[in-house]
């Protein structure tokens, strides 16, 4: 049980050395004009983390622990919302003004490509977390029944 204690605590390191990495060019070029830092590595860490249950919840530490699957079963509604609305308000910046005033550059092709890079990136990443939280509660469903009618399944 350590030492499942111990790669749960190396993959969250993982995930979040990762979302330092994506987001590093952003930081770079957008400076504080950007408002959406915190979400943005929200949706990162959500989206590897939530993945790694999904297909592989027999290997985390709680495997077999009732209330912290039914705590995260429920703790994804509001957050599905909340990052579901953090979404739309970016894509609502993105349809108004843009994120080519907000790059601190003078090199227009620099803009583009970094404003083109923020946007795919953020919207691949909020997608994909979006749907891995739709996703969890279900298997968070699948697997309760399963410790609880097969001892040995999760």
């Amino acid at each position: 049980m350590k030492w499942k204690w111990f790669a749960e605590i190396v993959f969250l390191a993982i995930a979040i050395a990762l979302a330092v990495a994506v987001m590093r060019p952003i930081h770079d070029y957008f400076g504080h004009n950007f408002d959406y830092y915190v979400s943005n590595y929200i949706f990162i860490v959500l989206f590897l983390t939530y993945s790694r249950y999904l297909f592989l919840l027999k290997y985390t530490p709680f495997s077999h622990n009732l209330w912290i699957k039914l705590i995260m079963l429920f703790a994804s509604i509001p957050l599905l919302l909340w990052l579901v609305d953090d979404t739309y308000d970016f894509r609502r910046i993105l349809d108004e003004t843009g994120l080519e005033p907000l790059i601190n550059s003078t090199n227009l092709d620099t803009k583009l490509n970094i404003a083109k890079y923020t946007k795919y990136e953020y919207l691949f990443f909020s997608t994909g977390a979006i749907i891995t939280l739709i996703m969890l509660p279900f298997r968070m469903m699948v697997s309760i029944w399963r410790v609880k009618n097969n001892k040995n399944g999760v």
